[in-house]
Order: structure tokens, then C-alpha cells, then sequence
């Protein structure tokens, strides 16, 4: 059996614009997933990283 890891984790997402955005993945299941704040139109989820953003791109 794969071991269940829980520590902190970020959703990554890209923007029309090439922007990265971070979502904590726990946020996933009561707010869905990322809208870009511009245009209205849903992020492309590209990835995770289990690294601290400091300041998203």
C-alpha cells in the first residue's frame, strides 16, 4: 500500500498570461478549483509542489 502523505501541498495553476497560481490543496474540495481573476475563464492545473510559494509569479 503507497503511503498517504498529509503534509502541506499547493495546486499549481497557469493563467492566459503565463502566470502561476497556488491554491493549498486543501481548499480543493470546498472551493473548487481556480478562476482566473481577469477574464473569468478556469485555469489550466499544471502541477503541485509540496514547496512554500513565496510570491506567486
Amino acid at each position: 500500500m503507497a503511503k498517504t502523505q498529509s503534509s502541506a501541498m499547493w495546486l499549481v495553476y497557469v493563467d492566459e498570461g503565463g502566470g502561476h497560481h497556488y491554491q493549498p490543496w486543501g481548499d480543493l474540495t470546498e472551493a473548487g478549483t481556480l478562476i482566473d481573476p481577469e477574464n473569468g475563464d478556469d485555469m489550466d492545473l499544471i502541477g503541485w509542489t509540496t514547496e512554500l510559494p513565496e510570491a506567486q509569479e
